[in-house]
């Protein structure tokens, strides 16, 4: 291919705003040979990086210019140091890492190793041991411990002491709950005792007995002679048994009243008509008495017996 070459004698390049350019061509002044530009706007911008974001944050940038950040100089940071700051090395990012959240540096108290024994110890507010003394006999008798052995000696029904095998033994034989159990020996009528035998002494037939003599008939009253009563004795009677109870108003006669025989006939016969007629009048008791209401008086003194029930 041939080389051309063009020697061109002037080169000219014309600046002219869009209307200028518009107004020449309207005009047929525009040449051919010369260059036109019509730059309305700079094609490069040079901001600041921080110009250019708050551009950019605002939406003002021109999508046709082309935003220039001038290079700043380069700075260079090193590594902190325990007195002047600056980039955290490795190491340090190991060290932080085992760290806890919250830690602090503690240095546990010096102290004082010690043998195995009784101790008296001072604690301060912290729980550290700061103070350690060995206990002394004198610490221990100041409590209230006696300084020497002591001696107990066996319980007794007056005092505090040990149990004795015995008493163990004895008391090992007692069920819970256990009381003591006394049964009467003997009769009687105000005994308090668990297993007692009054109500049988209350059931008991008991015999007494009591003389009514001759003389000492009493016309009865006119209220009992209306009831056909013609005289009437009061009697204290004994008891055949020492401990039977004594007579009162409500006792029962269990039998009609007896009398003893003497083995004479003729005493007997006499008697025995004296114990007829009481028994045919009326007998009750009062308080330790028996009192005796006949139509016909007895002829003789006579010792009558009866069995009654209190």
């Amino acid at each position: 291919m041939a080389k051309t070459t063009v020697t061109v004698g002037e080169f000219i390049l014309n600046v002219l705003s869009a209307e200028q350019y518009a107004a020449a061509a309207k005009a047929g002044e525009i040449d051919p040979n010369q260059m036109y530009l019509t730059p309305e706007k700079q094609l490069v911008v040079a901001v600041s990086e921080d110009e250019y974001e708050a551009m950019k944050a605002a939406g003002t940038l021109d999508d046709d210019v082309l935003y220039v950040t001038p290079v700043t100089e380069q700075t260079t940071i090193t590594e902190a140091t325990e007195t002047t700051a600056g980039l955290m090395p490795p190491s340090a990012v190991t060290k932080l890492k085992g760290i806890a959240e919250g830690a602090n540096k503690y240095t546990h108290p010096a102290h004082t190793a010690r043998a195995s024994g009784l101790y008296k110890i001072t604690v301060d507010s912290l729980g550290h041991v700061t103070a350690v003394s060995a206990v002394q006999k004198s610490d221990i008798t100041g409590l209230g411990i006696p300084s020497s052995d002591t001696t107990y000696s066996l319980a007794s029904a007056y005092s505090n002491g040990l149990m004795s095998s015995t008493q163990y033994n004895k008391l090992n034989g007692i069920d819970d709950g256990a009381n003591k159990t006394t049964v009467d020996s003997t009769l009687s009528s105000s005994s308090v005792n668990p297993v007692q035998n009054k109500a049988l002494y209350v059931a008991l037939p008991w015999e007494y007995y009591a003389t009514f003599y001759v003389d000492s008939w009493m016309t009865a009253s006119t209220e009992e002679q209306a009831q056909g009563f013609a005289y009437k004795q009061t009697v204290y009677p004994s008891k055949k048994i020492s401990v039977a109870p004594t007579l009162t108003a409500n006792s029962m006669f269990l039998s009609l009243g007896s009398t003893n025989k003497t083995g004479v006939f003729a005493t007997d016969v006499i008697l025995a008509d004296s114990m007829d007629k009481i028994n045919a009048g009326l007998v009750y008791t009062g308080a330790g008495t028996i009192t005796a209401l006949v139509e016909e008086k007895p002829s003789s003194d006579v010792v009558m017996n009866w069995w009654l029930r209190t």
